[in-house]
């Protein structure tokens, strides 16, 4: 490794005074790094988010005003009905005789695949009596919640993804705010070159420092962009989603690949506004950019590049269909149509008021609808 990274003060913002996070995970990434050596921030944001016992994801109970984050389905019910009303016209130009799946994958406690799944109970009955909607979720802590929220709907199956390779599935593979969560290296333009940030622990605490790129896949990928980076300026890049997109398209037999979540195209992901990269650390609904804070406590994340699914899904034989914002999608749904509409649910005025207001979160500038984007990819089908 090259002498240690001094990185711009905002990364360094809070070290002065923070706590650690989860001491037994502190400690586990400690001792990796005493007996490795300076490791990817890839390898700490995995361990970080996703160790068995400690991890961020493995001790998560609650998403909403509970919890660090909210999510879509948190803000109003009409997402998870208008996507379901998207994924039933796809599924329609499947074929109708062949048994139909839908894999939602990184389902959390579950809110989003109720809506769904109900909503296309009650008004898609030709898709859902054909269906199979399985829950692939990392989170083993969400299985008894997802149990108990979907136990009166009988086609939902558990699997993970690795059990499904065996199968050849025709429908589609969807996930809502996964690709953001996956762990991604970090680089660096410093003194004319790209180097890799990597994670090292000294004098009592985590720093960054400089190396040379940890795998050749990585070095290869950052060759082949078209976009280049100033004197200083980092970024992600987030390898975990090119096997994702590998994955999925080796289960495909045929259908679609849906992906919603917040990111861009690589011209604006990568743009000289975004000097210091796009990582961030949610904490009771608080954000930061310190990774190294209430380690196992935190949720942390970096922007979708969607050129790398796009570019990756052509590869592996997808085929880019859609993409746009997601508030062009549930305008294109008919957002306003149920906005307007009037109240049917027997709800009081008041609470039929407040449920509308929610929805202004998916129609205005800076909000979820304009920062999330849909991208639908299929395979062997028109």
């Amino acid at each position: 490794m090259s002498s240690a990274f001094q990185p711009t003060l905002s990364i360094w913002r809070g070290f002065c005074l923070f706590r650690f996070g989860v001491k037994p995970l502190v400690e586990k990434i400690k001792n990796h790094i005493h007996h490795q050596g300076p490791i990817s921030f890839r390898d700490f944001m995995e361990m970080a988010l996703y160790d068995a016992e400690q991890g961020y994801y493995a001790r998560l109970q609650e998403i909403g005003p509970h919890g660090d984050y909210y999510t879509s389905a948190n803000i109003h019910p009409l997402f998870g009905e208008l996507l379901a009303e998207k994924l039933a016209s796809l599924l329609r130009t499947l074929d109708s005789e062949t048994a139909l799946t839908i894999v939602e994958v990184g389902a959390g406690p579950g809110m989003l695949a109720e809506d769904v799944l109900r909503s296309l109970q009650r008004h898609a009955p030709d898709v859902f009596q054909n269906l199979t909607y399985v829950i692939s979720e990392l989170g083993s802590n969400f299985r008894l919640v997802l149990q108990k929220r979907l136990q009166d709907i009988g086609c939902v199956q558990w699997k993970a993804l690795a059990e499904l390779e065996a199968e050849s599935i025709t429908g589609i593979i969807f996930s809502n705010e996964l690709i953001d969560a996956l762990p991604v290296h970090r680089i660096v333009h410093k003194r004319g070159g790209l180097r890799e940030l990597f994670v090292d622990w000294r004098e009592g605490r985590f720093v960054w420092t400089l190396g040379d790129f940890s795998s050749e896949e990585l070095k290869r990928l950052v060759s082949s962009w078209e976009v280049s980076l100033e004197e200083g300026q980092i970024a992600e890049v987030n390898l975990s989603a090119v096997q994702y997109v590998r994955t999925a398209a080796k289960l495909l037999r045929k259908g679609y690949l849906v992906t919603i979540d917040y990111g861009e195209i690589r011209p604006r992901l990568y743009s000289s506004t975004r000097h210091e990269g796009t990582l961030r650390c949610f904490y009771k609904h608080m954000v930061t950019d310190n990774p190294f804070e209430r380690i196992g406590e935190q949720d942390i994340t970096a922007s979708v590049d969607f050129t790398l699914l796009m570019e990756n899904g052509e590869r592996v034989g997808l085929q880019t269909v859609e993409f746009k914002r997601q508030r062009e999608f549930m305008l294109e749904q008919g957002l306003m149509n149920r906005l307007i509409a009037p109240d049917r649910t027997g709800q009081d005025s008041l609470a039929h008021l407040k449920s509308k207001l929610a929805a202004k979160h998916f129609l205005l500038p800076g909000a979820f609808g304009d920062h999330f984007k849909l991208l639908i990819q299929r395979k062997n089908c028109g």
